[in-house]
């Protein structure tokens, strides 16, 4: 009998002996296997970075809420700007950030996280070198990522922000993500 098919009587109790899966070996597979938390956020109003090396988005943010979008899992919540994941494990954190200037000028976008509700490290920020030869308008969006293992939700955070050596202009808006977060949960801590 070939091993792709099952014979007409269905398979019998004799082809799989007692014990070969064990039931609770089944339900944790299911249960750590899979994502459990994905949502997005964004920033809604734009506004002009000025000069600045270490600088904070603490407003106007809010849960992407555009039709066909649907959080999986508990949401993310947000108190000035910082960041509370909803449950334990290790995450996918994404910014994506958009600017512009009519000058030569560089921008970063930047995610910091924090391990005890108090001091936070630098995780990413990649940045954009703008260069141009006229009174054009030039601009970049970033997008840079980490994985951060939220051991505990109480004091595993993270923010988001931008390095600037002149002021730019950060695109947002309240019905399409252009300066937004990404979080997914991958797996347990």
């Amino acid at each position: 009998m070939s091993k792709t098919t099952i014979p007409t009587g269905g398979i019998t109790d004799a082809t799989i002996a007692t014990g070969d899966i064990a039931d609770n070996a089944v339900t944790a597979a299911k249960s750590t296997a899979r994502i459990t938390v994905a949502d997005q956020w964004r920033l809604t109003d734009s506004f002009n970075a000025t000069a600045d090396t270490d600088a904070f988005i603490t407003a106007n943010l809010e849960q992407d809420d555009t039709s066909g979008f649907e959080n999986l899992g508990s949401s993310m919540t947000v108190s000035s700007g910082v960041f509370t994941f909803p449950s334990t494990g290790i995450y996918y954190v994404a910014f994506t950030i958009s600017e512009s200037k009519n000058a030569n000028h560089y921008f970063a976008g930047k995610i910091w996280s924090t391990n005890n509700n108090s001091s936070y490290t630098q995780r990413s920020g990649p940045y954009a070198y703008n260069v141009t030869s006229s009174s054009a308008t030039v601009g970049s969006v970033l997008t840079t990522s980490c994985f951060f293992d939220v051991t505990n939700v109480s004091n595993c955070k993270v923010k988001f922000g931008y390095e600037t050596n002149a002021t730019a202009a950060v695109s947002a808006n309240s019905n399409i993500n252009r300066t937004f977060m990404t979080f997914i949960r991958l797996g347990d801590t």
